[in-house]
């Protein structure tokens, strides 16, 4: 398709130019398909009349970023192409005149163009046309189908070429060429036929082809357009009611209202189209309603190249029988049913389960250690992490958690939709069906499954249920079992249970083992602490940080003579599995603070009793020595010389200052006098110099 298109408009004297978006979005530097999308196309559209906003060909209303709808793709007029500060984009892309020369095709062969354009457009394009004519027998289908792909290849030269309403050598060239191709629908008469092609310059093609006799009302009796309104209302309506009592409910209104009363045959027909199974299904079963997706839109996505580029995370029951847990409510304990819900990471490429947390309700916590132990597992944060909007999303914790990704690199997609995660909803049926079928307290998929084997029946739930509670069966037995199950998925080579991934002999940990992964956010271990861990603004007091954790004290020494020189607070970040360790930051308002390092955990000396380890009391002392030495290094370093004046300041004058300033007083003139006797006789030596024997 052309990238730029030169036409000739009755409302201009010159000839106007159209730039498409693609070769804008690579000659302009700065502007984004965002931009024209949703800023520029509708601040312009608003600037048109009502009437005419839904042209292919918008008029000129003076103002920028005039654009068309052509084959698919939007155009805009340069001379509406906005040409301010500090942009410039109208005077970037260069002169009218240079642009026209690099319009593509000028000087082809036009009887070539058409015929070629117009053979190909009869025996192959009109193949995407069809489906607009569903309801039609299949001979007049193709025919309204090629003269709709006629009208548009035509209509595309005119506006390409920029061929005059004035030009009819053009015309009765097309007519010539479809008179031996016998287009049904289309006229012969090359006057007709730029009549025809005319019209459809503001609207589409399809509107203007289309069976004569179709809007004759005397085809069909009860052709009423207030009949066919009800009964699209009614099979639109949430209440989903059902063909019988539609047809019931509008007789009766056909004998309130004086009309005609359809027969079955009208009331089914109408029932059966496709169109009205497409235009009433959200309404009928819900946008999101199984029944509906069908008639959805759908985008087939590709799945990840390398282990790594995508990992999907998401929240389900896990389908096995309840479990009693003991609970207060107003003061009373009572016995509640709790069901397990298991939050997983899957990687997109190897679909391994890289982190899972399983606990009994969704939170931001369960998410974040679900996260935590997936980067942990694999050393890594991956190219893009997709998330629903899970209970606890907008939490400040998780919203601190996605920043710090965000800010290493990690590409954070929130979706809200099934097909977002498609790999994801798959791997649920997958361990119910081929997993977790195998456990004793497995109850089924869930309600909403319609699939034959889906559901244990009644008797055999309470029986799974009876056996359980006599099991002792509770959190941790189920714990166990969902990790048992897990584990066998990961383990279990896709060839043994898949038929489309019948060729595959690797589980999908060997899968993900084996992929490389060049995409990938490389995390040390602070990084990880610090997005994933806990973090709390501590004290520095005596080289030591002393804290609790879960009601349990502990204490951090820190050995690192440039923190304990240089901060007094820090961010202490910990992991709570591993508290052995924790990693320092800046305190700072950035959402990655600086790393300074880390502290390990002390332990109190023991001096007294049968248990003293005097050891542990040594290297205490000689960790405070260092540090101690260091400091006086440090505070000497910045002190530089000693001056005459600690010489002045009498019992309040610093021992240690007054001995260096002495010392370097009798090194000088040591020195001094040393030199001058090696130039005179030697008759004076250090001893005279010290005692002021001259």
């Amino acid at each position: 398709m052309s990238n730029i298109i030169v036409n000739k408009e009755r409302h201009r004297e010159d000839k106007t130019v159209w730039l498409s978006e693609g070769y804008l979005l690579q000659r302009l530097n700065g502007l984004s398909e965002q931009y024209l999308r949703c800023k520029a196309r509708v601040m312009y559209r608003n600037t048109v009349k009502a009437l005419h906003q839904n042209k292919d060909i918008l008029p000129d209303t003076g103002k920028i970023w005039r654009y068309m709808r052509f084959n698919g793709q939007f155009y805009y007029d340069y001379e509406r192409i906005s040409d301010t500060s500090p942009t410039y984009y109208k005077s970037t892309l260069g002169a009218k005149k240079d642009l026209m020369k690099e319009q593509p095709g000028k000087h082809d062969d036009l009887k070539t163009v058409v015929e070629d354009g117009l053979n190909k457009a009869i025996h192959d394009g009109f193949k995407e046309y069809l489906h607009y004519y569903i309801d039609y027998e299949q001979e007049q289908r193709e025919k309204l189908s090629r003269a709709c792909a006629t009208l548009e290849f035509l209509k595309s030269v005119v506006l390409e070429r920029g061929i005059s309403d004035r030009d009819n050598k053009f015309w009765i060239m097309a007519a010539h060429v479809l008179k031996d191709g016998d287009v049904g629908y289309v006229p012969n008469n090359y006057r007709r036929l730029k009549e025809k092609v005319e019209k459809g310059k503001d609207k589409t093609i399809v509107d203007l082809v289309d069976l004569k006799g179709l809007g004759n009302k005397n085809a069909m009796k009860y052709d009423d357009s207030t009949l066919q309104s009800w009964v699209y209302q009614m099979r639109a309506m949430p209440e989903n009611y059902t063909n019988a009592f539609i047809t019931r409910r509008i007789r009766k209104m056909c004998l309130l209202s004086g009309k005609a009363m359809p027969s079955d045959s009208w009331f089914n027909e109408i029932y059966a189209r496709q169109v009205t199974k497409f235009l009433t299904s959200e309404g009928r079963y819900g946008k999101n309603g199984r029944r509906a997706q069908i008639y959805n839109g759908y985008i087939p996505i590709e799945g990840a190249v390398f282990a790594g580029d995508v990992w999907f995370v998401d929240a389900t029951r896990v389908n096995m029988v309840s479990y009693l847990k003991k609970v207060n409510i107003n003061g009373k304990d009572v016995m509640r049913e709790e069901f397990m819900q298991q939050i997983c990471v899957m990687d997109g490429h190897s679909m391994d389960i890289l982190g899972v947390h399983l606990d009994t309700k969704e939170s931001a916590i369960g998410y974040i250690m679900a996260v935590m132990m997936a980067a942990k597992t694999s050393g890594y944060l991956p190219y893009e992490i997709v998330f629903d909007r899970f209970p606890g999303h907008n939490t400040e914790e998780w919203k601190l958690v996605v920043a710090r990704m965000e800010h290493l690199g990690v590409k954070v997609t929130v979706t809200h939709k099934a097909n977002g995660k498609a790999k994801l909803e798959r791997l649920w049926g997958t361990l119910q069906t081929v997993f977790m079928s195998e456990s004793k307290y497995y109850y089924g998929e869930g309600i909403v499954s319609n699939r034959q084997y889906a559901h244990r029946t009644a008797d055999y739930i309470y029986q799974t249920k009876k056996s359980a509670k006599a099991d002792g069966w509770n959190f941790d037995e189920a714990w166990d079992e969902a990790n048992k199950i897990i584990n066998a998925y990961k383990q279990t080579p896709l060839s043994e249970y898949s038929r489309r991934y019948k060729l595959v002999t690797e589980s999908p940990m060997e899968l993900h083992e084996q992929s490389e992964k060049p995409h990938v956010v490389k995390l040390s271990a602070a990084e990880l602490v610090l997005v994933f861990g806990q973090t709390k603004e501590m004290q520095i007091r005596s080289g030591l940080i002393s804290t609790e954790i879960n009601s349990v004290s502990y204490l951090y020494e820190v050995t690192d003579y440039e923190v304990l020189s240089n901060q007094k607070m820090v961010v202490l970040a910990y992991d709570i599995e591993d508290l052995s360790v924790v990693y320092l930051f800046e305190t700072t308002k950035n959402v990655v603070p600086k790393y300074l390092g880390t502290a390990r955990q002390a332990k109190a000396a023991q001096i007294y009793g049968p248990n003293a380890n005097f050891k542990q009391l040594g290297k205490s002392k000689q960790r405070i020595a260092e540090i101690d030495t260091k400091r006086k290094e440090n505070l000497k370093t910045l002190q530089g010389e000693v001056g005459e004046e600690v010489m002045l300041m009498g019992v309040r004058s610093d021992k240690n200052a007054v001995m260096q300033y002495e010392n370097g007083w009798v090194n000088d003139g040591a020195v001094g006098v040393v030199n001058k006797v090696d130039e005179s006789d030697g008759s004076m030596n250090l001893e005279d110099f010290m005692y002021g024997q001259m």
